[in-house]
């Protein structure tokens, strides 16, 4: 073995030694000051499991907030109005069948304002589905 790894791994275990000695002594600190073994172990856990379920609180606190975004972002999803009718107004997340192809409505569209695939109108209408021909 070279010297810079049997360095390296020298310094390494100093350092855990020198941790595992300040860990004992804070033990027989807690142990001369008349605490037993049972209520340091049980207090460790109890702090662990408080940590866990911290944790998990907040990937619960966090799962809630994504889904009401994601919820939010729907408004309403996608209702499907049937086939495409001019004198009809359409909103956002409508849905419409016109010439064989399902349309979705991108933006509201106030009645007449065009039918789904017309150039005027193409900014409020996405094809979803397209008709065979």
């Amino acid at each position: 073995m070279n010297g810079d790894g049997e360095h390296q791994d020298r310094a390494e275990f100093e350092r855990l030694w020198s941790q595992a000695g300040a860990n004992l002594r804070d033990r027989r600190k807690d142990f001369d000051s008349g605490k037993s073994h049972a209520v340091l172990y049980s207090q460790g856990r109890h702090d662990e499991i408080n940590n866990q379920l911290r944790f998990l609180e907040a990937m619960r606190i966090n799962a809630q907030e994504r889904i009401e975004a994601l919820e939010a972002r729907l408004d309403g999803s996608m209702k499907y109005r049937g086939g495409f009718q001019r004198a009809d107004e359409y909103k956002k997340g409508d849905a419409v069948t016109c010439d064989g192809s399902l349309w979705f409505c991108l933006k509201d569209v106030p009645g007449a304002e065009g039918k789904p695939g017309n150039q005027s109108v193409a900014r409020h209408w996405q094809m979803t589905t397209r008709a065979m021909k």
